[in-house]
């Protein structure tokens, strides 16, 4: 019979996650790393394209997709962050990821792209963002128990909105 054989590591290890992978290294892990979360640097992308096609550096959306190597559904999901509510608009844009972990996915935010006007939803977002933004948007809420949008909304604003502005 074989013996087996294992590797002996002499020294302390340290558990070092990065993402939702865990491992163990021999060195102590460096300070807390800050960069910008995936949502803000996605809705930052959507306002970049959305100025393009508006200056005309982009001819519309499906040149934009094909630009990115994105498919149009996609491309329009990312475009639909722009018609968030701007205070929600400006606090996603000032979350950080740290160490990997993000705050917030853009995928949660969609519940709340299906209200039309930013009252409901600064009122269906709950507290999404609160200080230390580890609580998700839409938790108490399945998507399908969000009503529809109506047929006569045009740029998020119905027409009675538009001819009382």
């Amino acid at each position: 019979m074989k013996e087996r054989r294992g590797r002996e590591i002499a020294g302390d290890l340290h558990r070092v996650r990065r993402g939702r992978h865990q491992r163990f290294a021999s060195t102590l892990p460096q300070d807390p790393s800050n960069r910008p979360a995936r949502v803000a640097v996605t809705l930052a992308l959507a306002h970049r394209v959305r100025r393009g096609i508006e200056s005309g550096e982009i001819r519309n959306q499906a040149d934009a997709a094909r630009r990115l190597g994105l498919t149009r559904a996609r491309l329009s999901q990312i475009l639909d962050l722009t018609n968030l509510a701007p205070d929600l608009q400006e606090e996603i844009l000032l979350l950080e990821a740290v160490d990997g972990r993000e705050p917030l996915s853009e995928r949660s935010l969609r519940g709340i792209l299906r209200f039309q006007t930013w009252a409901e939803q600064r009122a269906r977002r709950g507290d999404p963002l609160d200080s230390a933004g580890e609580t998700s948007v839409c938790t108490r809420h399945s998507p399908r128990q969000f009503p529809l949008r109506p047929l006569n909304v045009i740029g998020r604003i119905t027409r009675e909105e538009a001819s009382s502005g």
